[in-house]
């Protein structure tokens, strides 16, 4: 085998292996992105409720809000950030 093809040969390996670590990164980024949008759509849909819910309101039932928060916190927060 001569120099030139040698070259080429270990080149072509050395481009392959940098095309599959790209490929891999950018699969990993992709993952991290759709995950991190449903998160951000999560959260816009949790805002969405405590902005649209009255805080004046005389009826205001705390009993119901300690729930709602106990049951966000417990099921829906702490597997998250496991």
């Amino acid at each position: 085998m001569s120099d030139g093809a040698l070259l080429n040969s270990v080149m072509c390996v050395c481009v392959q292996h940098a095309s599959e670590q790209r490929l891999h990164s950018l699969h990993s980024l992709l993952v991290f992105m759709e995950q991190a949008t449903d998160e951000l759509a999560w959260l816009s849909e949790k805002e969405n409720i405590e902005l649209a819910r009255d805080w004046s309101s005389p009826d205001l039932q705390l009993q119901e809000l300690e729930d709602y928060f106990e049951v966000l916190v417990d099921r829906q927060l702490e597997p998250a950030e496991g």
